[in-house]
């Protein structure tokens, strides 16, 4: 597996119609940075491969290698199978973030991303108000109301 973060960030910025320096502005960092990591001089920080993926749209092994190696062909039948796997989930936990989502059903982030927006508009979920990343549980912020309710 070739690490081929540079030429990925800048395919990615080209398809979302930014330059160099909207994506320096948009991650607080300097153009020069952004010109950087394209020409492979240097890489980004860690702490941004979150960020970079999520404001592409990809999972972070699309952003360092550009291949996907999760299954992306589905039936109904397994998107069904996955957004009842994703409620369980949910329910299993307070938070949920895409990053989460796509490892533990295995898919990709455009699909993870899908499921977590298809849950939100059925009321199963809401964002996170504080992060942009995560999404809460609506199940659970009942339970805390209902419990902070009788403790009072």
């Amino acid at each position: 597996m070739v690490i081929k973060v540079g030429e990925n960030i800048a395919l990615f910025r080209k398809k979302k119609g930014l330059t160099q320096d909207e994506l320096a502005q948009i991650l607080m960092v300097t153009n020069q940075a952004v010109s950087k990591w394209e020409s492979g001089k240097c890489y980004p920080d860690i702490a941004l491969l979150p960020e970079l993926a999520h404001l592409f749209e990809v999972s972070i092994d699309e952003l360092l290698v550009g291949e996907c190696f999760i299954k992306t062909d589905s039936t109904d039948k397994e998107d069904d199978s996955f957004v009842l796997k994703a409620i369980k989930i949910a329910q299993g936990e307070q938070v949920l973030s895409i990053m989460k989502l796509q490892r533990k059903l295995r898919i990709g982030y455009g699909r993870a991303k899908k499921i977590l927006d298809d849950m939100c508009e059925s009321g199963y979920i809401i964002k996170d108000p504080a992060c942009d990343f995560r999404y809460l549980c609506v199940s659970h912020l009942e339970e805390q109301r209902i419990s902070s309710e009788e403790n009072e």
